[in-house]
Order: structure tokens, then C-alpha cells, then sequence
């Protein structure tokens, strides 16, 4: 079977043909023509529609990836809060120095800043992020009304879905 692009290029031509043809036959085209019209239609159809079941099929596998994702992701979190929990269990039970061939346990010192819930934090003491975006909705509203905004246009997309 011919690919997409060449079925899609016979049956333009085969179109063409068949207009050239009524205009020159007073709107008849010959059996000729109509047959193979018919023909690269129904083999367009069926690359078009094989085309559909790939896409649904991928699709459909994606949705099972992101399922067995999310479920190999909450194993993993349940692991590791597991092993977090075994890891407070020694430090609760006061083992924090033990040597073995499959692993070592060992604690070491460290600070951490707790700010109370209630806390009132000196402005020196904050950092403030700021993200400027453009506001696309606006652009496209302000360029519709007729205003011209340097290196900002709306174009026009053609986007095909399968479903």
C-alpha cells in the first residue's frame, strides 16, 4: 500500500482529471476516471482510517504509561516514607552508629531554621520572586482592535485531532 502522501497526490490529481473531463463532456466524466476516482478514494479511506487506529492505539498506550506512572509513583513514595520511618525508628531507639557489610548507620548534626506558624518576618528577611509573562489573551485582543505591537502577531493554525 502506497503511502499517505502519494494516495493524498493520486486522488488530487484523479479530481482534477475529472473536472478537466465534465468541463470538456458537458458535466460527464468517463467510467474510466470514475472508476479509478472511486478506487484511490476507497484506498485513501482505508490509509485515513488505519491512520485513526494507529493514533488511538498510541493513545491508548500513553494513558496506560501514565497509569502504571502514577502507580510506580506512589510505590515509590510509599517506600520511601518506609525507610524515612525505619531511619526515625533508630534514631528514636538511640542507634546512631552501627556497621555492618550491608550498610552503615551513622547520624551527624545539623541546623535547621523553624519559623513558627505565626511568626512576623522582617522585610530584610524575605525574598520575593517575581515572574513576568506575557498575557497572551491580551495581545491577541489589542492586535484584533487594530493595535500593532512589535514582533507580536496572531497567526492562524490548522490542528487535526483524532478521536
Amino acid at each position: 500500500m502506497s503511502n499517505l502522501f502519494v494516495l493524498s497526490g493520486d486522488f488530487e490529481a484523479l479530481l482534477k482529471q475529472a473536472e478537466l473531463e465534465a468541463i470538456n463532456a458537458d458535466g460527464e466524466i468517463s467510467e474510466a476516471v470514475a472508476m479509478a476516482l472511486k478506487e484511490s478514494e476507497m484506498a485513501l479511506g482505508e490509509k485515513v482510517t488505519n491512520i485513526i487506529k494507529y493514533v488511538k492505539n498510541l493513545r491508548s498506550g500513553a494513558e496506560e504509561l501514565k497509569r502504571m506512572e502514577l502507580e510506580f509513583k506512589a510505590r515509590k513514595q510509599a517506600k520511601e516514607k518506609k525507610a524515612v520511618a525505619l531511619e526515625n525508628f533508630l534514631k528514636v531507639a538511640g542507634i546512631t552508629k552501627f556497621e555492618a557489610i550491608e550498610g552503615v548507620v551513622k547520624s551527624t548534626k545539623s541546623t535547621a531554621v523553624e519559623i513558627d506558624i505565626d511568626a512576623v518576618i522582617p522585610s530584610e528577611y524575605l525574598t520575593v520572586k517575581t515572574t513576568e509573562t506575557p498575557n497572551k489573551t491580551a495581545l491577541k485582543k489589542a492586535i484584533g482592535d487594530g493595535e500593532t505591537i512589535e514582533g507580536v502577531q496572531v497567526v492562524e493554525r490548522l490542528s487535526v485531532k483524532v478521536k
